[in-house]
Parts: C-alpha cells; structure tokens; sequence
C-alpha cells in the first residue's frame, strides 16, 4: 500500500534508532558527574534556587525528560507561551543523573517544605489552578500497581475544587519531579491543564504522593532495585526504559 515502510526498512530504521540512543546513553554517561551523599545532598540544597520553568514544574507546558542525555524531553501539551523560558537547574540534572545514588534522599526530601524561587500564578479570569494528588503510570508494575490503590491518590474530587491564584514549588515538589525523571515516570507537581488551568501535585501539600513513592520504593532502594524496576519496564515496552538501563548501568 503507499505510504507503507517496508519491514526490512522498519527493521533497519529501528536498529538506526537503538544505535544511536545507545551511542548517545554511553556518551553522556561518561561525563556524569561522580555522586556521593555528600554531593546529593548539596544538590537537593541547591533546589532552592530553581526559578524556571521545566518538565513536571510548568504551568505553560507539560512533557517529560531525562535530562542526562540529550533529545529525550517529550511535550505532551504546550500553550502559545514563549517556550525559551525553559531553563534547566544544574542540579536537578546532576541529581537525575545521580539516580540510583540519589534516589533513596530524593526520597527522604518528598515533605521538604523549603521554597524554591518558581513561584506559579494564575492571572487569567478564565480556568483556575488547584491542588491535586495525580501520580502517573501507563503500564504500572505489581510494586506500583498495589502503591497506586493508597486512598485519596489519583482521585476525582466531587465538584470543582478549591482553587488557588498563587503557589510557590518546594524542594519536595521538585524531588517529586526528579523520581519520575529517574524511574521512567511522567511525574508533574506542576502541570498546564487545558483550557486555562493549572494542576498542582505537590507531596509537601499533600502528603499521600510522598507516602505512595515511598510505598513504592521501602525505606532504602538500591541500584539493583531501579535496575528492576526499569528491566520490567523495558518488557512491558516503556518508552524510555533503554536510555536509562544504558546510562545507569
């Protein structure tokens, strides 16, 4: 039929693509930065400079990234608004490109109530912005799948709920975002909801999130536990699985 590919011209173009991710993965993971407690927990410090907005922390635009290897940021919704405004905190890309080393304190900071200097407003008169518990999964694994039951997560509230014209992200709200960015999640503490709304997840305001991931991940994962988690992932056919067992392995 026209407009078909091939299926040795798809075999090829997918093996283009699984050489090039690879070759990009072992590239960028041999620049990463060394990490240790002392340097994670620097970096969760540093969280409180953050000002921009980014992937899980935008009111303007939503997708998700890994921010270790190029070309990964993926835009799921975007308004009209000038997009070069996104600028990424040197930090929270250390702290995703840390991952398993930094993933049991990104943990252990969900209810870090520090501000940051992102500060989301809503000025418009039309849509609203509120507070929600939404943590994402699109082929939840047997872990995940039992932590997503928790009561009060990821529910529709009867009616419109309270809305809010100002919220300032916190360092909780940002280590939110970085899990999702290591474990293959599409994480959002702040995200663009059309028409004119802004949803704002955020486990320092409510705290079921924090004990959900937890819930998920017990009281200390290791390296082998990501691993895991990513290789399931990998079989079930998760966008993105690969690009991380690459770059942590």
């Amino acid at each position: 039929m026209p407009g078909m590919i091939e299926p040795a011209l798809m075999k090829e173009r997918i093996l283009l693509v699984t050489l090039l991710v690879t070759a990009t993965a072992w590239t960028a993971r041999a620049q990463a930065p060394v990490a240790d407690e002392t340097k994670v927990t620097a970096w969760i410090d540093q969280l409180t400079a953050l000002e921009a907005f980014d992937a899980g922390l935008s009111p303007i635009f939503g997708g998700h990234d890994f921010p270790p290897v190029a070309g990964q940021l993926k835009w799921d919704v975007a308004t009209l608004s000038d997009l070069t405004r996104h600028v990424r905190n040197e930090a929270l890309r250390s702290l995703v490109g840390a991952g398993p080393h930094a993933l049991p304190w990104l943990l252990d900071h969900l209810d870090d109530k520090r501000e940051t200097k992102l500060k989301v407003e809503h000025e418009s008169g039309f849509g609203a912005m509120w507070h929600a518990t939404e943590v994402a999964a699109v082929r939840p694994n047997k872990r995940e799948a039992a932590a997503l039951k928790i009561d009060g997560l990821n529910k529709e509230r009867e009616g419109m709920p309270e809305s809010t014209a100002s919220y300032t992200a916190t360092v909780g709200d940002v280590c939110f975002v970085i899990i999702g960015m290591i474990v293959n999640r599409p994480y959002n503490a702040v995200r663009y909801q059309p028409t004119a709304c802004i949803v704002i997840n955020s486990p320092t305001t409510s705290p079921v999130i924090a004990t959900a991931l937890r819930t998920m991940w017990g009281g200390h994962p290791t390296a082998d536990d990501l691993k895991d988690w990513l290789d399931e992932d990998f079989a079930a056919g998760n966008p993105g699985a690969a690009t991380r067992l690459l770059y942590y392995s």
